[in-house]
């Protein structure tokens, strides 16, 4: 198992934190987490849609119709 850490850089509001593989996001009910698994490393989706164009993540989209 990796070790967990924040990318105190992202811009979405439902990161949560990431390892090599892995990013945690915030999940759908209380207290739960949504983990996006990837066979290489996250970098290239979290460059994508966790640094700067979160709000076309379809996770965030999920997420964010929670609170409308």
């Amino acid at each position: 198992m990796g070790r967990h850490y924040r990318d105190y850089n992202t811009q979405c509001p439902f990161y949560k934190q990431e390892d090599r593989n892995m990013i945690y996001c915030e999940g759908v009910t209380d207290n739960s987490t949504i983990h996006l698994a990837f066979p290489c490393r996250a970098t290239s989706y979290k460059r994508e849609y966790c640094s700067r164009n979160w709000e076309q993540c379809l996770i965030a989209k999920a997420l964010w119709a929670k609170y409308d």
